[in-house]
This record gives structure tokens, C-alpha cells and sequence, in this order.
């Protein structure tokens, strides 16, 4: 028995010799360590953010679900940064720079803080009355690195947010200038738009708006069949493109990144995925749609012609009309201001149709006259057949050719109305806000329209 009783004492101290290392090795583990780790995560940091000699260029998302954009940011070890911009929201589209205090909190893991005010980043998190502000984040947890590229996750509102190295000897405000240079290509003029993301070969139809792409998926796991759940994804604009705030899974692949096509008419992946976003209509219908669209009840969309953008030979058919109203009249001045295509209510049978809208002025009165026009659209091809005109359209055109109706009709109608090829006007034809109307009989007349909202002026 007493030898049993040994046998068990020596395991007893056995057992506690090993207790004592496992437990030294768990706190070696678990606690000591851990500190360590974190304290190392943010020098790790630190010392990143500080080997920039041309700083970062920050790819900034406020949150998940609005418009993201390129800001700039160079990290000094005395422990200023300075932080630059050039867009609408934060700069008023103006390049500026800012400089204030960064710092690196240690939590649950390393916060990349912007310690005190700053007027170009904190113009995305500071809730002013002014309309900046978009409640974004100025303190980031940093999440991983690949040594040129630095994932950051918003701490209170989520957004991804990366940082990636910039290299020597480029300019920020040259950068920043081919940024807005491509986010004019593709989306200046553009508020809203029906579009058609195709992904392995399917279609969905996707709406474009305020930075962001949202659609419905039908083909999701999280939801039954036959329901759908709303997909959303910001993006922002690059000199090569745009960018998703978070990338998108297509079959075993991710998109994150997108570029113009060859032809600049689509927007097609660079990460590998099978995706590609483009439009749902032609240039005509696109032409055609954009009149029909109500922003408010006294808004709608429509198109401006921009009288500072014809060819040579409309400028002269333009110069024509302009120069017979402007002397139409000795003793009370008449000119027109503006010209639109539209859509608009015909006074008669209440029901609305396409109209060119001649906004001009006789003296201190400002009119709008109406050259109501048939619209056929299909392809690139657009037929606008003139019908009638309304009191003041039927006194603006007999002004544009010493009161006969029917020359001053035939003035407007050679510029404004018959058939025309439509292309984009800008550099892109992925961007419809601007149009060119060439008319088909006669290439050398065209006309430039943009997109327009805000009703007449």
C-alpha cells in the first residue's frame, strides 16, 4: 500500500512540475506576448506610414454606402501629416492642403488616428450645416499590409479605406488633375442612370446614382428563392478608372477594380473576374428616356444645347437666327437666352410630348417658346419631326425672319430638328451627360446638349 502511496505522490509531482511549465508557457502565450504583438502591430505601423517619401495616396470611402474619393497624405515622424484634395466635397474643386496630428492608438489592435482638426479630411466626418461633411472616419484600424498597400477599416462607420504608396518624383495636384480628367470622362453630367452590370454572361440591371452602384440579387444564399436582397457598392474614380469600396464575388473571383474598354465603352474588370458594367439603352433611346424622367413635380431632366459648342456651319445657322431676332425689334430689344429639348405638356390635349424650348427675353419679359416635335429613336439615330408651335414659339420664329412664320420655322427646324446621328461628346462614349447630334444629311452641322436638371433658368 505504501508503495501505491509513493507511486501516487511522485505523479502528484510530475503532474505539478508540468502544470507549472504549461502554465509559464500560457502566459508566454496569452498574455505578455500579446501586448507585445500589439505594441509591435503599431510601431509596425508607424514606421510604414513614415516610409513613404512621397506619401500615400488614400482611396477614402466616408462610409460603405456614398461616393468615395482620392485624397493624399504624407506622414512626418515629428508627428504631423499633411493632408491633400481636389474635389467638389471637401475643396470646392480647388487643390488644398492641410497639416495637423496623427497618432497610433493601441485597442483591440492599431487605430491610425488624425489627432486634431484638419479642414481637408475632417471636411468628410465633420457634420457642418455648410453640406460637408458626410460622416465619415478619421480613426482607422489598420488591418494588413502587402508593404505598398495599406487596408484600413473605418473605426465607427466600417468603410474600407487603403492606402497606397506613391511613388517618387509624382505630382499630387497632377494626379488629382487626371482624376477629375476621368471622372469627367465617365460620369460628368450624369445624375442618375439605368444600366447593365453582366457578370459570367448574365445580365442584372443595375442603377447608377450618387457614387454608387445598387441592384437587386436573386441569386443569393441569405434570402429564399424568389426573394432578393439590395447589393450596393460605392466606388470611386482613378486616372484608370473606378474602384468598389468592396469588391464584389463572381464565381471564385473578386472585382474590385474596373477600366474603360478598348472602344471606351464599357466598363470591364482588371482583376481577373468576368464582369463588365454598360449601358441599357442607345444613345437615341438614352436621348429619348432622359426627357422622360421627373426629378420634382415642377423638375425634370432635359437637354441644354450649348450654344458655345456648335461646328462652323451651325454657328453661322445659329449667328443667322440670332442677329434676325435681335433686329427684329427697334424700340423693344428681343434675344434668346437659352434653347432645350424637353419634354413638356402641349396646352391642348393635356397630353405631354417632346418640345424644343426657346427661352428668350423682349425687354424685361422673359418667355419660353415652344417648337413641339414627333421623336423617333433607334440605335444611334435620332428623327425629330416638327408638328406645331405654341403662341410664343409661333412669335420667336416669326422674330427670326421678319415675321414669316414659315422661314423662321425652316431656320429652326435646318439647326434644331430633323435626323441625326448621336454620339457621346465627351471623351468616353461610356459618358452620356453630353451629346452630339451630327445631323445625317449634312456632317458639318453639329450640336453639342448637355444633360440638364434643374428646370429653365
Amino acid at each position: 500500500m505504501k508503495a501505491f502511496n509513493k507511486i501516487y505522490v511522485f505523479a502528484a509531482l510530475i503532474a505539478l512540475v508540468f502544470c507549472g511549465v504549461a502554465c509559464s508557457d500560457q502566459e508566454a502565450v496569452f498574455d505578455k506576448p500579446a501586448v507585445e504583438r500589439l505594441n509591435s502591430t503599431g510601431q509596425e505601423l508607424k514606421d510604414l506610414l513614415l516610409s513613404a517619401s512621397n506619401g500615400w495616396e488614400v482611396l477614402y470611402f466616408a462610409n460603405p454606402e456614398s461616393s468615395g474619393y482620392v485624397l493624399f497624405a504624407d506622414f512626418k515622424a515629428d508627428g504631423s501629416v499633411k493632408v491633400a484634395a481636389k474635389n467638389d466635397a471637401a475643396t470646392i474643386g480647388e487643390y488644398k492642403e492641410d497639416v495637423s496630428v496623427w497618432d497610433v492608438n493601441i485597442e483591440d489592435g492599431a487605430i491610425l488616428v488624425f489627432s486634431t482638426y484638419n479642414s481637408v479630411l475632417h471636411a468628410y466626418s465633420d457634420p457642418r450645416s455648410d453640406g460637408n461633411g458626410l460622416l465619415g472616419d478619421y480613426e482607422m484600424k489598420y488591418m494588413y499590409n502587402n508593404g505598398d498597400t495599406l487596408l484600413f477599416k473605418g473605426k465607427k462607420y466600417g468603410a474600407y479605406i487603403r492606402f497606397i504608396r506613391f511613388p517618387d518624383g509624382q505630382s499630387w495636384n497632377g494626379y488629382l488633375d487626371e482624376v477629375e480628367k476621368r471622372n469627367e470622362s465617365l460620369f460628368d453630367g450624369v445624375d442618375s442612370l439605368k444600366m447593365t452590370m453582366v457578370r459570367n454572361g448574365v445580365s442584372t440591371d443595375v442603377t447608377y446614382a450618387n457614387g454608387a452602384f445598387t441592384w437587386n440579387e436573386y441569386d443569393n444564399p441569405a434570402v429564399t428563392e424568389g426573394e432578393y436582397t439590395l447589393m450596393s457598392r460605392a466606388f470611386l474614380v482613378r486616372p484608370n478608372g473606378i474602384m468598389f469600396e468592396r469588391s464584389i464575388k463572381v464565381g471564385d473571383k473578386a472585382a474590385t477594380n474596373f477600366s474603360l474598354d478598348a472602344t471606351g465603352t464599357y466598363l470591364e474588370c482588371t482583376d481577373g473576374a468576368d464582369v463588365q458594367i454598360r449601358h441599357s439603352s442607345t444613345f437615341a433611346n438614352l436621348f429619348y428616356d432622359k426627357m422622360h424622367e421627373r426629378v420634382q413635380r415642377n423638375y425634370q431632366k432635359m437637354w441644354k444645347v450649348d450654344t458655345s459648342a456648335f461646328s462652323a456651319s451651325a454657328a453661322a445657322l445659329y449667328k443667322d437666327i440670332t442677329d434676325s431676332i435681335e433686329a427684329s425689334s427697334t424700340t423693344t430689344p428681343c434675344k434668346i437666352m437659352n434653347v432645350y429639348y424637353m419634354r413638356d405638356g402641349d396646352g391642348k390635349s393635356r397630353v405631354d410630348t417632346c418640345a424644343l424650348a426657346i427661352q428668350f427675353r423682349v425687354g424685361e419679359s422673359t418667355r419660353v417658346g415652344h417648337l413641339y416635335f414627333g421623336i423617333r429613336a433607334s440605335g444611334r439615330t435620332l428623327v425629330l419631326t416638327p408638328t406645331y408651335a405654341d403662341q410664343d414659339g409661333a412669335a420667336v420664329l416669326r422674330r427670326a425672319a421678319d415675321g414669316d412664320f414659315q422661314r423662321g420655322s425652316a431656320k429652326f427646324v435646318n439647326l434644331f430638328l430633323g435626323m441625326f446621328t448621336i454620339s457621346s461628346a465627351s471623351e468616353s462614349n461610356f459618358n452620356i451627360g453630353h451629346l452630339l447630334l451630327t445631323r445625317s444629311s449634312d456632317a458639318s452641322i453639329s450640336l453639342k446638349v448637355d444633360s440638364y436638371i434643374n428646370g429653365l433658368e
